[in-house]
């Protein structure tokens, strides 16, 4: 739980954004910040953070080369939640670090899972809201017509797309 929100406020600090505290925490539209250098932060302490951030290079630079096959933006986005999941979101464990969930092992929770795609559309430019909640943490994404959550834990129905049904994922 400590390192939870460790992580996520360096998140926040680094977004220059502030805590909504309503029982849900949000951080919006982080467009400014190189990721690179976010994750740069967060391995700062891990011994393969070249490693680590060599992987996040070449997996963001395979998802760019890939956007111009696509009519859409909720087509690509849909191709990155497939593409990361079967690429880096391997094995749900309870307890894991960035640095275990971007290793070849795949491990991930909800936060590990959340921050890299959040960290990747960001690289990528789209306008994302991080929330967690008491004891989960997810991703919307808000294109110009529609919001897109993303939820790192569920591989199969964690893409959902319309206000509605987000709302109602979220309301879950």
């Amino acid at each position: 739980m400590i390192r939870k929100l460790v992580y996520i406020l360096i998140i926040v600090s680094l977004a220059g954004k502030s805590f909504i505290c309503q029982g849900v925490t949000t951080m919006d539209g982080v467009t400014n910040i190189n990721s690179v250098n976010t994750l740069k932060i967060l391995l700062s302490q891990s011994q393969n953070n070249h490693t680590s951030i060599a992987e996040f290079g070449e997996l963001v630079q395979v998802i760019k080369e890939k956007r111009v096959k696509f009519s859409s933006e909720q087509q690509y986005l849909q191709y990155i939640y497939k593409y990361v999941h079967r690429k880096s979101l391997k094995r749900f464990k309870n307890y894991v670090t960035v640095e275990e969930t971007l290793s070849k092992s795949g491990y991930y929770n909800c936060l590990t899972g959340t921050l890299l795609y959040g960290l990747i559309l960001n690289e990528l430019g789209f306008d994302i809201t991080i929330r967690e909640f008491n004891y989960h943490v997810l991703l919307t994404v808000n294109l110009n017509d529609k919001r897109i959550l993303i939820e790192s834990t569920d591989p199969l129905n964690g893409f959902v797309v319309g206000d509605e049904a987000v709302n109602q994922r979220i309301n879950e």
